[in-house]
């Protein structure tokens, strides 16, 4: 984590609170394909019709909105990220 914090003072990581545990989420509780996961991040990222994602916040717009936040890179950070917490919340749960 230390590593990650030290990458976001240099330039902005591109980790989104509900986009990344949407992806991490389905990837890993889930075991959906990479495909699936994406479609659950971009949901959470672009919204509904009636609450807005992640991308109308203004500074994520400002960093992101000129490219397709969801990259690779997005994928790796978010399963980096999320896998160890995750897989701890599993480990807690009655069998």
């Amino acid at each position: 984590y230390l590593d990650l914090y030290w990458q976001g003072i240099q330039h902005p990581l591109p980790f989104f609170c509900n986009s990344s545990y949407a992806y991490a989420h389905q990837r890993l509780i889930k075991e959906k394909s990479k495909e699936a996961a994406l479609a659950a991040a971009f949901s959470a990222w672009s919204g509904t019709a009636y609450t807005d994602g992640e991308a109308a916040d203004p500074y994520l717009n400002r960093c992101f909105a000129r490219q397709n936040p969801l990259t690779e890179d997005f994928e790796t950070l978010a399963l980096a990220v999320f896998e160890p917490i995750l897989s701890c919340m599993t480990a807690a749960l009655p069998a």
